[in-house]
């Protein structure tokens, strides 16, 4: 997406080259695993910006809201230099023991997903904590105590480094007022998500509950646990069904919402949030169309809706991803000789798709078992 919509557009293309000699290193490019051991890349995608001499002159991480517009803002910031890397680094090495200076290397570091490194400062800063409750600092366009954001910071970091939620659990119960606090919800809600159920999970999500109630993407989470954990599912529907009233356009939630009723035996319900009254709306949309027909072939349900939309997606763009999910539809219906046709389709329109190869190789399989 960041590619089409910004680098390779006809009215951002120019700027681009105007500025710089693009280089796109994608999975799979022998350079790519040297690039991202250099630079120690923390997430993707990552946009480098460097300099002639091969040193790093920044990294913008992330889409920024996936607007193209607000992008070249941040790379015009980045061009004009002053809170780039290599200036905020400057600033840092002339001015090593200055607070401010240790916090904006720490936001920067933060800012390129260098997530432990930022901590690492932060942890630096608390080590100084009456000079750090005594300063004020801007972080994300708010006016905050400068002890405070380094104790958020000094969390995530926890998480990065041990897997633990320790630093963010002991922000929440210091900070409950933060300007920081939705934020910390969130990282905690999604670090919760990723660990065993537990009862310090348990009573997380319980405080979440209590604490938003008007808060789409918190309470979606609060849903992705009830589904995790298989706890609570009646009232996890009534969560979904105001996460659906908050957000009625975002298709996660819905597919969450969707899941959620699954789980408790109730699929005509789900598809009222999931099902073709929904996907009516995004007719003329492929990956819309295609992401319908992928997801309820997963759940081997719906099957006859998603094949009408796997192949109205293939009307729309027929390509290889759009063939090997009208296959995926027509595999789970048991339909193999029109599975092997859609799929060998989308070998031959991408001979080096690796998941097509894949699944071409297990309908063969299928069909030789009989």
């Amino acid at each position: 997406m960041l590619g089409q919509q910004f680098f390779a557009s006809t009215k951002y293309g120019p700027f681009v080259h105007k500025h710089f000699i693009p280089m796109q290193s994608i999975s799979g490019d022998a350079d790519r695993d040297a690039i991202e051991e250099r630079y120690e890349i923390g997430g993707h995608p990552s946009v480098l910006i460097i300099k002639p001499d091969g040193s790093l002159h920044d990294i913008i991480a992330g889409y920024r809201g996936r607007d193209p517009a607000i992008y070249r803002e941040a790379v015009e910031k980045s061009l004009e230099g002053s809170e780039s890397y290599a200036a905020v680094k400057a600033r840092f090495d002339q001015y090593p023991d200055n607070l401010e200076t240790m916090f904006a290397l720490a936001d920067k570091y933060q800012d390129m997903r260098y997530v432990e490194k930022a901590a690492m400062l932060s942890e630096k800063i608390l080590g100084r904590a009456d000079e750090a409750k005594a300063k004020v600092v801007t972080y994300q366009g708010q006016r905050i105590n400068l002890y405070e954001v380094s104790k958020y910071g000094a969390g995530m970091g926890n998480w990065y480094s041990r897997r633990s939620p320790e630093g963010l659990e002991a922000f929440r119960a210091e900070f409950p007022q933060s300007v920081l606090i939705d934020d910390a919800y969130s990282n905690l809600a999604n670090f919760y998500l990723r660990l065993p159920p537990s009862d310090e999970a348990d009573a997380f999500f319980d405080d979440l509950k209590d604490k938003y109630t008007d808060n789409a993407s918190l309470l979606n989470a609060l849903v992705r646990y009830y589904i995790k954990t298989a706890k609570h599912l009646d009232e996890g529907e009534t969560v979904a069904a105001k996460v659906i009233e908050l957000n009625p356009d975002n298709t996660g939630y819905r597919m969450n919402a969707a899941l959620l009723f699954i789980r408790n035996g109730k699929e005509k319900e789900a598809m009222q949030y999931y099902g073709d009254a929904f996907i009516q709306g995004h007719k003329d949309d492929a990956d819309q169309l295609a992401r319908y027909a992928r997801w309820w072939s997963d759940k081997t349900s719906n099957l006859e809706s998603a094949l009408k939309y796997a192949k109205a997606a293939v009307g729309l763009k027929p390509d290889a991803s759009r063939y090997n999910t009208l296959g995926r539809v027509y595999r789970y219906m048991k339909d193999y000789e029109n599975a092997l046709q859609a799929v060998e389709k989308a070998v031959e329109l991408d001979p080096e798709n690796e998941d097509a190869n894949k699944h071409l190789e297990l309908i063969k399989e299928t069909m030789a078992k009989g």
